[in-house]
């Protein structure tokens, strides 16, 4: 015959693991996160959300006869720093279940 659980260590632990998924949300609202390509050339700083906030692009990469080469590497810039962002906020929730 199988022992039935204890509802009070049940309920504790359902607490504790609501407790840490609010930490783990909460924390995500704050932090943002930055990439770069192109050798650091461009830099890309995005929200928690991984929304673009902030570009730099460096004068060395800015040829109004390759547009294409600075494209692709503001795309790669940005692509990074959302990488991070997800990349934190996967770590943050699968630890919370450890």
């Amino acid at each position: 015959m199988t022992e039935e659980p204890d509802l009070d260590s049940v309920l504790e632990r359902m607490e504790e693991l609501r407790r840490r998924l609010v930490t783990a949300h909460t924390g995500r609202s704050t932090e943002g996160a930055t990439g770069s390509a192109g050798g650091g050339l461009v830099r890309a700083e995005v929200n928690a959300a991984g929304e673009l906030q902030h570009l730099r692009i460096s004068t060395l990469l800015a040829d109004p006869a390759d547009t294409h080469t600075l494209a692709a590497t503001v795309l790669a810039a940005v692509r990074d720093a959302q990488d991070t962002v997800v990349a934190r906020y996967r770590a943050r929730f699968r630890d919370l279940l450890d």
